[in-house]
């Protein structure tokens, strides 16, 4: 199933209107996804409504429309336990970060169906806090206690691992500590009719214990607004992949192009009795008599290749081993190593994701936005979705193969697939495939590869005969050559 794009701006404004209780409530272009209580006015970055998927953009509309029906914003409220204003932009962290889960469940109860729009809600905000994380680092600044126990609340609250490090033990200890002895405070505050009333339980139960990190400069204070949001900006991991991997995909470009020099370039080989170019390697035989020391120019075949990537978006990329998702972020990591190297070499390829549906995110020819491998990285945190497409429970590996082999078998090119998995079908009801069965079939058309990259990924060699299986992406153009190297020939 792929997804629809986007919305008109009449239809956002429509969803505007309605979910937000007011006619007064407009849509305009802006620099995010926000709510403005002042002008009345929610804002989205530019390009959105037209470049993210349906329901992307709708689920934004339902939360920022939650917002200006169910919120009451800065200005309006009592802070009575908070003086310097300031400090209360700074807890304006804390009580937002609060509000969105508040006002979501608000939504989500007023409107049963927007789960199904909302269902990503907490694990978008997640990324949205590993990008403030990220301004920190960039900025050299260290992340203060405050926001440390902020965004480990969040954690907490959404079921999500927050991925951070505080280098003082103390401080650490400190902050999982607050935590726990606030985290009942915090649920409590979520369930509060209004937001005054969340703000009274925060202030009476959670700032006396906090407010020793909120001495802060001024000029530090600026609220950063935890929202649901898809930014058009890219995911800091693809930013920080991409620096990394540089180097791994210089080098995995240098293989494939002799790997598949036959079809992609002008070249000399062979061993001939005449010709223009000597091969100075074979002179040693002419004392043998053997004079076939001319190599003739071998004309490419004008790119005869069409490639597929496809991601497991499942759960168990996320969950097992550790639990910590170093294995999805590998698998991303190898889907953006394998697209730079195709772009550089100029080759048509289609990326696709899956976990019991599966997701075209690139199609042959088309042009890559960065902004897919948040979304594939996102897709695998899923969990119990009540999208019976993109539920991280399951794993349509079958269903997969299927759907991008009738892709492929549309280009009169040489096919060949790469499988980036943990390699453990977990097929849902509704797309049984057997993926030993959809494997044989494509094999017998197409060239297809099985990658297991990370811990866990043992069960890939039982299912592909043609696999590269290691911890690190960085191997990848060793192994390549090594295990597969003739097979891609």
């Amino acid at each position: 199933m792929i997804n629809p794009v986007g919305v008109s701006l009449i239809e956002a404004q429509n969803i505007a209107s309605i979910f937000s209780k007011s006619l007064k409530v407009k849509i305009r272009e802006g620099d995010g996804w926000y709510y403005d209580s002042s002008k009345q006015i929610i804002f989205f970055a530019e390009g959105d409504l037209s470049s993210l998927t349906y329901e992307e953009v709708v689920g934004n509309l339902l939360h920022e429309a939650g917002h200006a029906h169910y919120s009451t914003f800065f200005n309006e409220l009592n802070w009575r336990a908070i003086p310097i204003p300031h400090r209360q932009r700074l807890f304006t962290e804390l009580l937002n970060m609060i509000e969105d889960f508040r006002v979501e469940d608000k939504v989500r109860a007023t409107y049963p169906y927007a789960i199904d729009f909302l269902p990503l809600y907490s694990f978008k905000t997640n990324f949205f806090i590993q990008r403030k994380m990220q301004g920190f680092e960039d900025e050299g600044i260290d992340v203060p206690p405050y926001l440390y126990y902020v965004w480990e609340l969040y954690g907490r609250m959404s079921e999500m691992p927050i991925s951070f490090h505080i280098k003082d033990k103390d401080i650490k200890e400190e902050v999982e500590r607050i935590v726990d002895e606030t985290f009942d405070y915090a649920i409590l505050a979520r369930g509060k009719e209004s937001t005054q009333e969340l703000l009274d339980v925060v202030l009476d139960k959670i700032y006396p214990l906090i407010k020793h990190w909120l001495d802060f400069p001024e000029f530090m204070c600026e609220p950063l607004r935890v929202s649901f949001t898809f930014s058009r900006e890219k995911a800091p991991f693809y930013e920080n992949s991409l620096k990394n991997l540089q180097g791994v995909a210089k080098l995995l470009e240098e293989k494939m192009k002799r790997l598949l020099s036959d079809n992609l370039f002008s070249h000399y080989a062979g061993a001939y009795l005449t010709g223009k170019k000597v091969n100075e390697k074979r002179l040693y035989r002419f004392g043998t008599g053997n004079f076939k020391l001319f190599e003739r120019k071998i004309v490419a075949k004008k790119n005869n290749y069409v490639f597929a990537l496809l991601v497991d978006e499942s759960g168990s990329m996320t969950r097992n081993y550790g639990g910590n998702g170093e294995n999805i972020k590998k698998a991303v990591d190898t889907a953006i190593v394998f697209s730079l190297v195709l772009e550089k070499l100029g080759i048509d390829y289609e990326l696709w994701g899956f976990n019991t549906g599966v997701r075209q995110y690139k199609k042959a020819g088309g042009r890559l936005d960065t902004k897919i491998f948040e979304r594939m990285f996102l897709s695998a945190w899923a969990g119990d979705s009540p999208d019976p497409e993109n539920d991280a429970s399951y794993n349509c590996d079958g269903f997969a193969i299927k759907t991008v082999f009738e892709s492929l078998m549309r280009s009169p090119k040489e096919k060949v697939l790469f499988v980036i998995s943990d390699g453990c079908p977990a097929p849902p009801f509704n797309h049984g495939e057997r993926l030993e069965f959809e494997l044989a079939k494509a094999e017998k058309k197409i060239k297809v590869v099985g990658f297991g990259i990370g811990n866990g990924t043992f069960s890939v060699p039982s299912f592909y005969r043609h696999n590269v299986v290691c911890d690190n992406v960085k191997e990848l153009p060793t192994l390549l050559v090594k295990q597969i190297g003739k097979y891609l020939k």
